[in-house]
């Protein structure tokens, strides 16, 4: 029996698959762990974070340790459960995952978009949560039927029989339709909804950076407000593009792999002239889920790292007291807060405003912090779309009792 793979192509496939299960499952460990210690970043609109990294913490210890066997292995040593459960259990943490990636771009596109709306309360973020999981479950149940464990024996002559498992072919039909749906539902209709929702998010964050700058200020103070708007609307327009590029090239080639292989499996076939295959389908089958662990890897980076809050959190559990500086410099040069930047010119003291978006926290303009409090450098508050500063020699303690609305007693700082 011909191995599916050379040696050295199973060796570097074995060192892949191990380093980035490895590091998968220590990024999104490390967002569920972080979650776990600290009771403040278990807010509703982190719930779909946590949710996508439990999704990939358990695609990186469960599901792809398996797929590995299976490319490895031309037998199934398992059981028949194992093998109808695996595979089911693979398209739920796909569908889980697309699903999450989805309604965290949804849900910022809601916080940005449509601010006055009512924030997602902690029940409802709950029941967002097992409703993805139900639905995940439900949408890759068939593969309890496509896949059945079967008996063959590779030498005639004798008396030896072992297991694969495979899908049934007697469901060809049914499974290329439900291929097809799943392509639709798990891709296709996820990426559109990304990307209509980054760039409605861009339209907007560059609307408001317009509509607050003051073209007629020439002062250093607003300069460098301008500035900094540019860079975190910069920031912000990269991620968004990070998020969506990722999500498409890493299942793309999956996708097409699965359609390849219901509807054109001759391209991985040997020809009757004995001409070698065209595509290995061991090789093109372990390159596609390579990148689905990519996915994966990058997922706690774009999610959780680039994100304020659990960017400190990390820190906290990583990082020893030689770390802190490192910290400091990433947060230099990576974020956009300056609070003690002062105008010198108008000598008008900071303010600090708390925004009542129902979560016990504001939501940054970029829509990816959720933090305690705004530092506003120029003592104005948010009113729907316009900035309102206060006007030159007014009386601050009045200005501040007009805002008391939006703003925190005794918050004045010195």
């Amino acid at each position: 029996m011909d191995k599916a793979l050379e040696t050295t192509t199973e060796y570097i496939i074995i060192v892949c698959f191990t380093i980035m299960i490895t590091f998968g499952a220590a990024g999104n460990g490390l967002v569920c762990y972080v979650v776990a210690r600290n009771s403040q970043m278990r807010t509703p609109r982190n719930i779909f974070i946590i949710n996508l990294a439990i999704s990939d913490f358990t695609l990186c210890l469960f599901t792809q340790p398996l797929n590995l066997y299976k490319l490895l292995q031309y037998h199934w040593t398992l059981g028949s459960f194992m093998c109808k459960f695996a595979t089911m259990f693979q398209g739920t943490n796909v569908f889980v995952s697309t699903i999450s990636i989805t309604a965290i771009a949804l849900d910022r596109f809601q916080v940005i978009v449509y601010p006055t709306k009512d924030s997602m309360k902690r029940a409802g973020a709950a029941i967002a949560l097992i409703t993805i999981w139900l639905i995940s479950f439900l949408m890759a149940s068939p593969f309890l039927l496509f896949s059945i464990l079967k008996e063959d024996q590779p030498l005639p002559a004798f008396d030896f029989y072992i297991y694969i498992c495979i899908e049934d072919v007697k469901l060809a039909t049914e499974k290329r339709a439900y291929s097809v749906a799943q392509i639709v539902v798990q891709y296709v209709l996820p990426i559109v909804i990304v990307i209509v929702a980054h760039l409605r998010i861009c339209n907007k964050l560059k609307y408001r950076m317009v509509h607050q700058q003051n073209p007629g200020s020439r002062s250093p103070y607003q300069r460098k407000k301008n500035e900094r708007n540019r860079n975190r609307k910069r920031k912000t327009n990269f991620l968004l593009i990070g998020i969506a590029v990722v999500f498409a090239l890493s299942w793309l080639p999956l996708n097409i792999f699965n359609l390849l292989s219901e509807f054109n499996l001759d391209v991985f076939r040997a020809d009757l002239q004995g001409r070698e295959q065209s595509i290995n389908i061991n090789l093109a089958y372990a390159i596609c889920h390579m990148l689905v662990l990519a996915s994966a890897c990058l997922n706690p980076v774009l999610y959780g790292w680039l994100n304020d809050n659990f960017r400190t959190e990390f820190m906290k559990v990583l990082c020893c007291q030689c770390c802190k500086d490192f910290q400091s410099w990433i947060k230099m040069k990576l974020c956009c807060h300056t609070p003690d930047v002062a105008a010198p010119a108008l000598n008008v003291p900071a303010i600090t405003i708390t925004a009542n978006n129902g979560s016990g926290g504001h939501i940054e303009e970029d829509g990816f912090t959720v933090a305690p409090s705004i530092v506003c450098d120029d003592v104005s508050r948010y009113d729907n779309e316009e900035v309102v500063p206060l006007k030159n020699g007014s009386n601050l303690s009045s200005g501040v009792n007009n805002y008391s609305k939006n703003t925190e007693p005794n918050m004045l700082s010195p």
